[in-house]
């Protein structure tokens, strides 16, 4: 589970908080694991919030959206965090390939972004969602020869839906 802490979202966007993300894991610690999500644009206290909410709050890692940013993970304001991740020894989650919305999708491109940040950080685990779809080629390439990590999708049933019970 992922979120932004209040207002933090680029352009102040009122997005979900990790403050109610951790709320939502200690209540349920079985079930719900949380990304911590920062504001890029204040580079110190995004490292602080990333280190207090592993610490703190047990969060799994951090993900950015290059493209709610504008920003691809090459980015400057990324290195400070990735660095913090290989200290806390969590992942880098975040989403190669098309936006979908309405936004620039060039910032998450395979390559020339996440094959630098790899060459950077070698020793940051990143996790990559969507398999960088349309340049899922240039996802897979970086993943062979990096390491980095492309979550396998679930095959799905015919149709797209899985027959209930009663067989219809």
């Amino acid at each position: 589970m992922a979120c932004y802490p209040r207002g933090a979202g680029p352009n102040s966007q009122d997005l979900v908080g990790n403050d109610e993300v951790a709320g939502w894991i200690r209540l349920h610690t079985n079930r719900f694991a949380g990304l911590a999500e920062v504001d890029l644009d204040r580079p110190m206290e995004a490292v602080r919030e990333l280190r207090r909410r592993v610490r703190d709050d047990a969060f799994v890692g951090l993900r950015v959206v290059p493209w709610l940013w504008n920003a691809p993970p090459t980015d400057r304001r990324c290195y400070p965090l990735f660095a913090e991740c290989v200290e806390l020894g969590v992942p880098f989650c975040t989403q190669a390939g098309h936006t979908g919305p309405l936004r620039p999708s060039e910032t998450g491109r395979p390559i020339p972004y996440m094959d630098q940040a790899v060459l950077d950080f070698p020793e940051l685990v990143i996790v990559c969602g969507h398999v960088g779809y349309p340049w899922t080629e240039e996802m897979v390439a970086v993943a062979r020869s990096t390491g980095i990590s492309t979550p396998t999708p679930r095959p799905t049933p015919p149709h797209g839906c899985p027959k209930n019970s009663s067989g219809s």
